[in-house]
């Protein structure tokens, strides 16, 4: 599920004409680029996932970003939130917070009903437990009241999940943490890990992974893993529900703290398809890879890296939707070790370092244990 940022309305020609695709955008930014949503729902019709964001809240109200703040007082909090405070709060307190996020959902013509979640730690602590309590209340809000209702349908209801990779310890934290909100009445997870990459040990990669698939297996529900850069694609291709990445822009997420409000230059970074990893733009090491390694995507010339914003996000958008497309295909775990034998060999070739591969064979590996440790 690619996530389209700001101004990227563009973009929207060139996902598939033969069918619909779910794309994610956040809420806060929906409500001033309303055309993006209001193009996705033209024929052929996408699917617009809104993000809710609400870890926001965990920082200071001057350092969220403007759009995040114009949500409203009720959204975005006057304090810094701390998750524990959520178990004790009233009932009534909880569902004004919880209808300030549901309600612009509606509003900015969301296709799903994503509940806010916020960073917290693994299984039985107070802000996981506060976590919790909050998703039990938005469950019976939504459910009570309706608002999933669209018509004679129903929107999938999402439960949001943020989680630090390594709070989860090992599989017995990872399947409690699942039991846990296994029992919700929803109809799939948001999972969204801070600091997960396959740059993490195994251990962290193997224990997020357990978590997920105990989860789906638990639950019978869909679990979609979000900012899991390149373990996206062996979590596909072990089965997972779905996953979501950002195009040319957010792939990994650090956490609330990472995020600024403050205007800075970001250098622009490339994705080269092949080596399975991203290059400054502007670079000595891009130029050299897609001359010796060309790109048919079509959106720049094959043989050097995409240079403008909308290269970059054109390119990178059909590079994600084609490895999405393999790793959801037939025989995709054969598909990934093609990939990593390839990406292994043109990475020696061009003095590079080769991709993880033991993160890789970790969520393989991990993928499995987590289903049987689900049943066990």
């Amino acid at each position: 599920m690619p996530r389209l940022s700001w101004h990227d309305t563009y973009l929207i020609e060139d996902l598939p004409a033969d069918r619909s695709t779910t794309i994610a955008k956040s809420l806060a930014q929906a409500g001033a680029d309303a055309q993006l949503v209001l193009q996705a729902h033209d024929e052929p019709e996408h699917k617009v996932v809104l993000e809710v964001e609400a870890w926001h809240n965990q920082r200071p109200r001057r350092a969220r970003s403007k759009v995040f703040n114009e949500l409203g007082d009720r959204a975005s909090l006057r304090r810094v939130l701390n998750p524990a405070v959520l178990r004790d709060a009233a009932d009534s307190s909880l569902v004004d917070y919880l209808t300030a996020f549901l309600s612009p959902q509606e509003a900015r013509r969301s296709d799903a009903v994503m509940l806010p979640a916020h960073l917290a730690g693994g299984h039985g602590g107070a802000g996981r437990d506060g976590e919790l309590r909050l998703a039990e209340v938005g469950v019976r809000l939504v459910r009570d009241g309706g608002l999933a209702q669209l018509g004679e349908a129903c929107k999938p209801l999402l439960i949001g999940v943020a989680i630090e990779a390594e709070a989860i310890k090992g599989t017995a934290g990872a399947v409690a943490l699942a039991r846990s909100y296994a029992v919700l009445d929803c109809d799939g997870y948001w999972v969204q890990f801070c600091g997960l990459s396959e740059a993490k040990t195994t251990g962290v990669v193997g224990a997020c992974t357990t978590f997920l698939f105990a989860l789906e297996e638990l639950s019978a529900r869909r679990v979609f893993a979000v900012d899991t850069k390149n373990l996206s694609w062996p979590l596909l291709a072990s089965g997972l529900a779905g996953a979501c990445i950002g195009i040319g822009e957010r792939e990994a997420w650090q956490g609330p703290h990472a995020s600024s409000a403050k205007r800075r230059k970001i250098l622009p970074t490339v994705l080269h398809r092949v080596l399975l990893r991203n290059f400054r733009a502007d670079g000595d090491r891009a130029v050299a890879a897609f001359k010796e390694l060309p790109c048919d995507c079509g959106a720049h010339p094959a043989g050097r890296p995409p240079r403008t914003r909308e290269e970059i996000r054109r390119h990178t958008l059909h590079a994600r939707l084609g490895m999405a497309a393999e790793m959801t295909g037939e025989n995709p775990i054969g598909a990934l070790d093609r990939w990593l034998y390839r990406a292994g060999w043109s990475a020696f070739d061009l003095g590079l370092d080769p991709p993880a591969v033991a993160a890789y064979r970790a969520v393989l590996d991990a993928a499995e244990s987590g289903r049987a440790a689900a049943g066990s």
